[in-house]
């Protein structure tokens, strides 16, 4: 029984399937992902997330804040004016 168990567990180690995960999982490592999952790769997503809030903050608030720099200098020169 037990040689059984011991063929059945080399032929699952050598079948073709378990090769094509392998190579699958090699191919899944090459490329975009690698260079994505090393320390560079990383440093640049964290750099391109806060440029995009940054951006994404600023357009979103801009027509507020364009409101309130108006109010400011119309204060401003009404104040110089007198």
């Amino acid at each position: 029984m037990k040689s059984k168990s011991k063929q059945a567990a080399t032929k699952s180690k050598n079948s073709p399937r378990r090769k094509e995960d392998e190579n699958e999982s090699d191919n899944e490592e090459q490329g975009f992902t690698k260079w994505l999952r090393s320390e560079d790769g990383w440093e640049t997503l964290k750099l391109f997330v806060f440029g995009n809030t940054l951006v994404c903050f600023l357009l979103i608030s801009w027509p507020e804040m364009k409101q309130t720099m108006d109010a400011f200098y119309y204060s401003y020169m009404d104040y110089n004016k007198s």
